[in-house]
């Protein structure tokens, strides 16, 4: 179920993107710890969308990202990211959108308005072929740029059991399937 979700888009470095106008970045995978290091372990913050588009507008990606998030989310990426150094004047938010329908109608405004052609966009690897296909279905050139995957918790004890954690990701993956399949049926994709 993961492996057809996640596959086609493996992680790479930060370094190895194109240069492009805009990051986009949408939310949902909770906040890196601001009072941390984020460079101290940079495959740790890789795993977080927030902390990987740090690293890319860190590696000269783009000048310009949009963070596209609900219920204030996008406001608080904001506000970490200006405390890690970024500059307000780089941030564009986005805080209506509730799906990730929203989130790319919503971005693709703000892109199309400041004629932002290029985007990379940035969120979980399983969450990228929904996101993509909505992004791209806003006429936006978006190249993926996944987080680095969560790492795969280990199984202790009798693996016939059902366990808490594989359920939660099964959750997760079932989410994206329905999703890619409703997508679909509302001609989102």
């Amino acid at each position: 179920m993961r492996d057809n979700l996640e596959s086609p888009y493996p992680y790479s470095p930060a370094s190895t993107y194109p240069v492009v106008d805009a990051i986009v970045v949408f939310g949902g995978d909770g906040m890196p710890d601001p009072k941390t290091d984020w460079t101290a372990d940079p495959n740790r913050i890789s795993r977080n969308r927030l902390g990987f588009a740090y690293q890319l507008y860190r590696a000269g990606r783009a000048p310009i990202m949009v963070l596209s998030a609900n219920k204030g989310g996008a406001i608080k990426m904001a506000r970490i990211l200006e405390t890690k150094g970024l500059p307000k004047a780089a941030l564009r938010v986005e805080s209506q959108a509730d799906s990730t329908y929203q989130n790319a109608l919503y971005s693709s405004r703000i892109l199309k308005q400041e004629k932002l052609g290029r985007v990379l966009l940035v969120t979980s690897p399983y969450h990228m072929p929904r996101a993509l296909a909505v992004l791209r279905e806003q006429d936006i050139d978006a190249t993926p740029a996944p987080t680095m995957p969560q790492v795969k918790p280990t199984i202790e004890g009798n693996a016939w059991l059902p366990h808490r954690s594989a359920l939660l990701r099964s959750h997760t993956y079932l989410h994206e399937y329905l999703g890619l399949f409703a997508y679909g049926l509302c001609g989102w994709t």
